[in-house]
């Protein structure tokens, strides 16, 4: 129905042609072919000899053999025209709309009259989920279903992972499909964020749920997961198409809301042209954003590093004087996963110091408010000061205030992190990139370099270890353990990165095997943070 041929068919068509192509070779050399079944030409026994001139004749596969043993046929050999069957293109509907700016009117023309719809943004800010969010103040129970925890956190209404409303399992935590049941709209917010399966997984829900208003938002050009699904196709284009297959019906918002003047909006289409035409990060800064050459007193500054959010933070608790390790009221980020006497913290979710007891510290979460205990040491441990945040943590954020980007000059930033970071502010005109030297680079390439090597042949060693095959296949190198950076994990999509600290490199990226039979091969391995890894692992050791 799609245009795809079964597998089989496509073997035999191969095997046609190289067929069609030995039989050209035999006639272009004065050898009559009389006629031809499945795999063997009937030709003069006088010609074999100009046979084994024009093809290759042997034992091995491939490879020509004759016989003067055979069943000739009953029928005189003829070619027939083979007409090609009218596939057809599936059709996908973009929807005008009238006002951008008339959220009622999007709602009536578009979701409501198609019931299944995908909201694109040309520019980040453009209002997708804010339409989505309305349809609650029309009476709809609506459930945003999101890629990570921090949107989840940030997002102004209910809101879930995507795995928890599937039920896929990840880390330690082992969920069960929600009960959607009660709800009337289900948002599956920055769709892009996600690999191949789970939108297969939306496909089907989608079918499935013909009673629900389903929607979706997105940004290719903001970060996302891109998988390795094709060497002829760009993931940009491969996502659109997928995307396209289960929303039949999409609009474009091309406005950027977000930002409060025509001014900051054409500055926002020129800079966004800019940076994806290949024009230098700093020649772009040059011409529309302001540099700072000190830490500025911000309670919003964006890194690609813990260890840049880190050194900032330290900076402006200094600047504040705040000489204790923890105050009241101060907020702090989670940076890894932990669960804890029955508590759960949750990657890039804020908290506020609420109280110290000794050892002990009272934690609340900033959006829903509740509190919970942790030990002291955990804290240090899986915590950092929220003064400065990764641009990960950020996407579908706003930010009103004054902001200070650090760590665009890294060779590891990509043009989706640095339009992704920009375009978190309200207000260009409060927006400061920190000024490094030119030519300066934030961290060694070479580092990660060599880092990244030490784990291919330890990936090397524990295969050969395991008795699996490391020479027939395409093993994973350097240059694509350097590819998953600013990508996300795969089972919990979590940013995949790098981190320096001291001098030291450490990293959540690792490479899960899909089949635990295979060797880390390109083609047999996802990218997955430590945690996914770890907890898939151990899955494998108790079943």
């Amino acid at each position: 129905m799609n245009g795809y041929r079964f597998i089989k068919e496509l073997i035999l068509q191969h095997h046609n042609f190289d067929m069609n192509e030995a039989c050209k070779k035999l006639k272009d050399n004065d050898v009559e072919v009389y006629s031809v079944k499945t795999d063997a030409f009937v030709i003069d026994k006088s010609n074999l000899g100009k046979a084994r001139e024009v093809l290759k004749f042997g034992s091995e596969i491939g490879e020509w053999r004759w016989s003067d043993k055979f069943n000739f046929p009953s029928k005189a050999f003829c070619k027939k025209p083979s007409n090609l069957c009218d596939i057809t293109e599936y059709q996908n509907m973009t929807g005008e709309v009238k006002d951008e700016w008339n959220t009622d009117e999007i709602i009536d023309e578009h979701i409501l009259n198609n019931k299944r719809l995908m909201i694109r943004g040309e520019v980040a800010g453009t209002g997708k989920s804010y339409i989505c969010q309305h349809l609650q103040n029309r009476g709809y129970k609506v459930l945003f279903v999101v890629p990570t925890n921090n949107l989840k956190q940030e997002c102004g209404a209910e809101a879930m992972t995507i795995n928890k409303f599937f039920g896929i399992s990840y880390g330690d935590e082992r969920l069960e499909k929600f009960d959607y049941s009660g709800c009337d709209v289900i948002v599956f917010d920055e769709i892009y964020f996600h690999n191949v399966g789970k939108w297969a997984l939306i496909w089907d829900f989608e079918k499935k749920n013909p009673d629900k208003i389903v929607l979706a938002t997105g940004d290719t050009k903001q970060l996302k997961n891109p998988e390795r699904v094709s060497n002829v196709i760009s993931f940009e284009k491969y996502a659109d198409h997928c995307i396209n297959l289960i929303f039949k019906n999409n609009i474009m918002l091309y406005e950027c809301k977000r930002l409060k003047t025509e001014e900051d909006r054409q500055k926002l289409r020129d800079v966004k042209r800019l940076i994806f035409e290949g024009t230098p990060f700093r020649e772009i800064i040059d011409a529309y954003f302001k540099w700072t050459d000190k830490i500025e007193m911000y309670d919003n500054n964006i890194a690609y590093t813990n260890n840049t959010c880190k050194m900032v933070s330290s900076k402006i608790r200094e600047m504040n004087n705040i000489t204790e390790e923890y105050v009241i009221n101060e907020e702090v980020i989670c940076r890894k996963y932990i669960k804890t006497k029955g508590k759960k913290f949750n990657v890039n979710f804020r908290f506020r110091i609420a109280n110290i007891v000794g050892d002990i510290v009272v934690l609340q979460n900033v959006a829903t408010g509740e509190k919970q205990n942790i030990e002291l040491k955990l804290l240090r441990k899986h915590f950092i000061y929220a003064y400065c945040y990764t641009a990960h943590s950020k996407q579908g954020c706003s930010v009103d205030g004054d902001i200070v980007i650090y760590d665009w000059n890294g060779w590891y930033v990509s043009k989706n992190w640095f339009f992704t970071a920009l375009t978190r502010a309200t207000d260009f005109n409060k927006i400061k990139f920190f000024k490094y030297n030119e030519g300066q680079e934030s961290k060694s390439k070479r580092i990660v370099e060599q880092y990244f090597e030490r784990k291919v042949l330890n990936y090397i060693e524990q295969d050969k270890k395991a008795g699996r095959d490391v020479e027939d296949g395409d093993y994973v190198d350097v240059d694509f353990l350097m590819n998953l950076m600013n990508t996300q994990c795969e089972n919990c999509n979590e940013p995949l990165v790098i981190d320096f600290e001291d001098g030291k490199i450490s990293s959540n990226i690792t490479c899960q095997r899909v089949n635990n039979e295979q060797s880390h091969f390109k083609d047999n391995v996802v990218g997955y943070c430590v945690s996914c890894n770890c907890a898939f692992s151990d899955k494998i050791k108790t079943i």
